[in-house]
């Protein structure tokens, strides 16, 4: 099960897929690009082989959650799995200033992050 962002798989730049929908809806809004909502790091690789069979030259990237409180950082370790098992996969993990909070993980929350401390920035 997944959910689709955007009005077409076929985009010639290939889609994301990524674990939870608002990541979904910021890689939308930042990139313009279809977007696979998989739910759970655990259903990346069904929904990325699913797309793969479907649309065979098409590119996918894996946004991976970057788990960083979580031992094993299991959104890095699915995402991987993922780019071993499916053919034609990248994958692209967010990275956090060394101030940011360690609860943050995906790109949604860099996002928000970023914008917040570009108010703050912007009001100093």
């Amino acid at each position: 099960m997944c959910c689709l962002i955007g009005d077409s798989l076929t985009n010639p730049k290939g889609v994301y897929v990524c674990e939870g929908w608002a990541t979904g809806s910021s890689l939308y809004e930042l990139y313009g690009l279809p977007v696979l909502v998989a739910f759970d790091a655990g259903n990346l690789l069904p929904v990325a082989q699913a797309y793969r069979a479907r649309y065979m030259g098409a590119h996918i990237t894996i946004c991976a959650d970057n788990d960083r409180k979580t031992p094993g950082n299991p959104g890095i370790t699915k995402a991987a799995e993922v780019a071993e098992k499916v053919p034609g996969v990248s994958v692209a993990v967010p990275q956090f200033p060394a101030d940011a909070p360690i609860t943050l993980s995906d790109i949604n929350d860099l996002m928000v992050y970023s914008r917040q401390q570009s108010r703050i920035e912007a009001t100093a």
